[in-house]
């Protein structure tokens, strides 16, 4: 390609020699059109990702729906522009408080409805070790169901937001799950498949408010 680079260590040399080019040729503002050329650069690279990724399942599979890339918390918003070619963007959150603001960012730059692929409380009630793994501790059931409803009722009451899922059907292994040990309360029912009642319960009246048209 008409590079002179013998290794990856060349061209580490390279970018920094660019990068101190930049500075001393626009002074204080060189961070800003550095920032601005890596934000571009990852855009790019999103782009040709996604269109990869899509060309192969459509000629594998033209007739179902491309359910985006699972994004984690905010880390899509740099990008997500360059994922408009999904159908969907799946997003994970966990937190006190859903993310709507994060969500609609999403949706307003790639013009995509918003699937949230994974959200959980854990309840300190039942005994779990609740030492690994994502999302707060609330004191019990009657709590998750609590939070659940905060959630997903201003969610689901946005235009752009189409579906959920719940982490996860049952409890984790008190002695953690392989391979990451992670041992949360995170079930719809504990280990012995007893449902937590007033949990699913939460869910059913959720769900009843918004029904499939």
């Amino acid at each position: 390609m008409g590079t002179s680079f013998r290794g990856f260590e060349d061209i580490l040399d390279y970018t920094a020699r660019e990068s101190s080019a930049i500075d001393a040729k626009n002074g204080p503002e060189g961070g800003k059109v550095i920032a601005m050329l890596k934000r571009g650069f990852a855009r790019e690279v999103a782009r040709k990702y996604a269109e990869i990724c899509v060309r192969a399942i459509k000629s594998a599979d033209p007739n179902h729906l491309i359910l985006g890339g699972r994004f984690a918390g905010a880390n899509a918003k740099p990008v997500v522009r360059s994922f408009d070619i999904f159908d969907v963007i799946s997003n994970n959150h966990y937190g006190e408080d859903p993310h709507i603001v994060c969500f609609g960012y999403l949706f307003k730059e790639a013009g995509r409805p918003i699937m949230l692929t994974e959200f959980s409380f854990r309840g300190e009630d039942m005994g779990q070790p609740n030492t690994m793994g994502a999302g707060i501790v609330v004191e019990g059931q009657s709590y998750g169901a609590l939070y659940m409803r905060s959630w997903l009722i201003p969610l689901l009451e946005k235009r752009f937001f189409v579906v959920y899922l719940w982490w996860e059907y049952m409890d984790e292994p008190f002695e953690g799950r392989i391979p990451d040990a992670e041992d949360f309360n995170y079930g719809l029912v504990n280990l012995y498949d007893e449902p937590y009642a007033e949990v699913i319960e939460a869910f059913k009246e959720v769900n009843s408010l918004f029904p499939i048209l």
